[in-house]
């Protein structure tokens, strides 16, 4: 690749970066998810299958939205107000995420960086 080839690459991966930072939030809400949902107590499963993410390109935000009668009843182990040990589902959740946030932006910027050379 020359100079000229390797500019336009770098001036592609920076125009995206906006794009990048969305994609990256968005795959850290969906594996967020997918830990914190085995860790999830059930009943009926509705707080299991409630657990929704929304990304923009400067946050993402984890909600469970299960409600019971009009009232939402999973706060109390997210929060672990039950006194039982082992129900800091949100706690947990957050820790291993936290962990596992350089991988999964590496790989968000690899991507990224393949779409900059065309490399879909």
């Amino acid at each position: 690749m020359d100079l000229k080839g390797f500019a336009k690459q770098i001036g592609n991966f920076i125009g995206n970066l906006q794009s990048t930072h969305y994609q990256f939030n968005e795959a850290v809400g969906e594996r967020f998810i997918e830990v914190a949902k085995p860790r999830t107590p059930v009943d009926t499963g509705l707080s299991r299958e409630s657990w929704r993410s929304e990304a923009t390109n400067k946050q993402v935000t984890i909600r469970n939205i299960a409600r019971r009668d009009g009232i939402y009843y999973a706060s109390f182990w997210n929060y672990d107000t039950t006194g039982y040990p082992g129900y800091h589902t949100l706690e947990i959740s957050r820790n291993i995420v936290l962990q596992e946030m350089p991988g999964i932006y590496a790989n968000t910027m690899r991507q990224a960086w393949a779409k900059s050379k065309g490399d879909n």
